[in-house]
């Protein structure tokens, strides 16, 4: 297993020719998920879990191992360890943010405990923002105070984790296609605070 370990984290590309027989997929995932995952957890090494399923997985979410083990790290681990959400980067493990959400059938409910259970930060992540354009009530208290968004103004207390995204309401990419969704009102918010927040800083 520390072969294993040493292996993927050094090494740039995974074996695709391996990595493509269905077996050997749940084989590793096995492995990561049993063996090494949870001791990478325990040392609140965020970073190199990101890295190994972005290297030794194409499409990781499909594996139900992997899925798994995502929900408990979210929902059971960083839901209640400060040391661990101290060590949590909202853009550096964008990744496993993403994998999380993959799936359509729990991505809302995923998304609802990610900002109720969590923390709000995670309305930074650009695939959160796609999920809840569909709820004009959390949109609208979002948009209120017409101020870009950041780290500091979505937590409602001191937060453990990091970002240094700030954006005008909705990243600018969801913005570009998504923004006649937004109601009248919402787009009259967003346009108040570009021109008055978000550009002058």
């Amino acid at each position: 297993m520390s072969y294993l370990f040493r292996y993927y984290s050094t090494n740039i590309t995974f074996p695709y020719d391996y990595v493509l027989l269905p077996k050997a997929r749940h084989f590793l995932a096995d492995i990561l998920v049993s063996d090494i995952f949870p001791k990478l957890v325990s040392k609140y090494l965020v970073t190199e879990i990101n890295n190994l399923l972005m290297k030794c997985f194409h499409n990781a979410w499909r594996l139900p191992e992997i899925d798994l083990f995502l929900y408990s790290f979210f929902f059971e681990h960083l839901r209640c360890s400060t040391k661990l959400q101290s060590v949590f980067d909202i853009d550096e493990h964008s990744f496993l943010i993403s994998l999380l959400l993959k799936p359509r059938s729990t991505r809302l409910e995923r998304v609802h405990r990610l900002l109720n259970e969590i923390d709000q930060i995670f309305f930074l992540h650009i695939d959160v923002q796609r999920a809840v354009l569909c709820s004009r009530q959390l949109i609208d208290k979002l948009l209120e105070n017409e101020k870009y968004l950041n780290a500091d103004r979505l937590s409602k207390e001191q937060t453990n984790f990091s970002s240094n995204k700030r954006i005008p309401g909705f990243d600018i990419t969801i913005l570009n296609h998504c923004y006649y969704q937004l109601t009248g009102q919402q787009q009259e918010y967003i346009t108040n605070i570009i021109l008055n927040d978000y550009l002058p800083v």
